[in-house]
């Protein structure tokens, strides 16, 4: 019997505009409008981020907002978001 786990995502504290993670460690950005320099408003869809392992094994991420980046443990950003979610 196989089971199919679907991919419940949550918005990252910090960052709800920006990223949404997910209970599978998934992290993607969220869909949202911006202005170009030329102020016109462009579409930035939803897409995957990359993430990267350390030596330990551990997946990391780096996010960006308002030009300045931090990179984070993805568990610490599950484990955040979902207790979140859950008070």
């Amino acid at each position: 019997m196989d089971f199919i786990i679907s991919e419940k995502w949550f918005d990252i504290i910090g960052y709800e505009k920006y990223y949404q993670v997910s209970i599978l460690g998934n992290i993607k950005s969220k869909s949202r409008l911006i202005q170009t320099k030329n102020f016109k408003k462009k579409l930035l869809r939803s897409q995957p981020i990359k993430t990267f392992l350390d030596k330990k094994g551990f997946k990391w991420v780096t996010l960006s907002k308002k030009n300045s980046k931090e990179t984070l443990k993805v568990n610490l950003l599950i484990k955040i978001s979902i207790k979140d979610m859950l008070l």
